[in-house]
């Protein structure tokens, strides 16, 4: 897991200063990518920094990947999917 943080984290430098946007996503090892954003296990404070730092402060973020469930569920994690990438370029 360590290893998969160091790969984010440097990916996330590298592109900086070439992104205009990207997409959220999260993830719970060892292969879980149906997880909310915000509920898994990637550091999104640490990850926006890291581009923030290397110009990107704005532009399109897509939700990609939601917990699984019905329709009023599917609802209510892309709310609070939006709730939090909302809270994180504040």
């Amino acid at each position: 897991m360590i290893r998969l943080a160091s790969i984010v984290f440097a990916s996330a430098l590298a592109a900086a200063g070439l992104m205009f946007g990207m997409c959220v996503r999260d993830y719970r090892a060892p292969k879980d990518v149906m997880v909310t954003p915000g509920t898994g296990q990637v550091d999104f404070p640490k990850v926006f920094a890291h581009l923030h730092r290397g110009g990107f402060t704005r532009g399109p973020l897509i939700v990609n990947g939601l917990a699984p469930g019905d329709a009023a569920q599917l609802t209510a994690e892309a709310r609070k999917a939006r709730q939090f990438v909302t809270a994180l370029v504040s």
